[in-house]
């Protein structure tokens, strides 16, 4: 049975999924449709190796072949949500050879995107301030979310080096080489995996997300989640969608100047910095 020797492994909120469509495009690799959380979900890891090779029944001829889930990245959890706290280490003792990819997004932008995911899946009240949330007194509610934490890149590089080695991990930054020219992106990944680096993707679209949440049917969502179908009329009824939470000017600059000595560490250990993590237009 063919097993996998690569995966997208992070970070959240950077069209990791778009990513491994993407890939999924060339001859020579495979990926999977879904994430499938067997490293970082006690309930999967539990089904033991052979549940998670058979994920890869349908591999031909592909040499190439992997899975994106974008919380892998996400190490030393605390148990939250069923997460695994050595995804890193259950990686390596299943496939010490794995090849990683990492996407790395201006941490802040990722924060704040991951903020409006959990509140549109129903997790987080939408009445609540995002600013009490980012950096207020309602902070303790993202914990188990990882939110703030999850932007702590080079802890988590640092994580997976104790294992694998610098040669395994593939670093793109996401503003540079996936929002903007996605074309370096996709030579370097094909080039890290040993495929033909010339070949050509061509044009997909995003797949077309979950339905547009209005303010209404998240209330419901959060404060009736057996009324899940009565929330998704309401999504229907009132159609408007909910504006996108944003936080304010002092929010922002609180949370670059936290993320701004993790950041200082990646660049150095990238050797190169990212303007775009510098600024976040209001």
């Amino acid at each position: 049975m063919p097993f996998p020797n690569f995966l997208i492994i992070g970070t959240q909120e950077a069209e990791t999924r778009y990513l491994s469509r993407l890939i999924g495009q060339h001859p020579e690799i495979f990926t999977l449709s879904q994430e499938t959380h067997f490293f970082d979900k006690s309930a999967n890891f539990e089904k033991g190796l052979a549940w998670y090779k058979s994920h890869f029944s349908k591999v031909t001829s592909e040499t190439a072949i992997g899975e994106c889930t974008a919380d892998y990245c996400c190490v030393n959890g605390r148990g939250d949500e069923g997460r695994l706290p050595n995804v890193h280490q259950n990686i390596y003792e299943a496939f010490p050879d794995m090849k990683l990819i990492f996407v790395l997004r201006n941490p802040v932008a990722r924060a704040i995107s991951a903020v409006n995911r959990i509140t549109n899946e129903g997790k987080l009240s939408p009445l609540l301030d995002i600013n009490e949330l980012l950096i207020g007194p309602k902070n303790n509610l993202l914990k188990r979310y990882g939110v703030i934490e999850n932007g702590y890149y080079y802890q988590q590089i640092d994580a997976f080096l104790r294992f694998f080695k610098r040669n395994q991990i593939l670093f793109l930054i996401f503003e540079e080489e996936i929002e903007i020219n996605i074309s370096n992106g996709l030579e370097k990944i094909f080039e890290f995996m040993g495929v033909d680096k010339h070949f050509k993707i061509g044009p997909l679209s995003h797949e077309s997300g979950p339905l547009q949440r209005t303010k209404a049917g998240m209330i419901l969502s959060y404060y009736f989640p057996q009324a899940k179908k009565l929330a998704l009329k309401a999504d229907k009824l009132f159609k408007k969608p909910a504006k996108e939470k944003w936080p304010n000017r002092y929010t922002l600059a609180t949370l670059f100047k936290m993320y701004q000595p993790e950041n200082e560490k990646l660049f150095a250990f990238l050797d190169r910095t990212v303007p775009a993590w510098f600024t976040l237009d209001l």
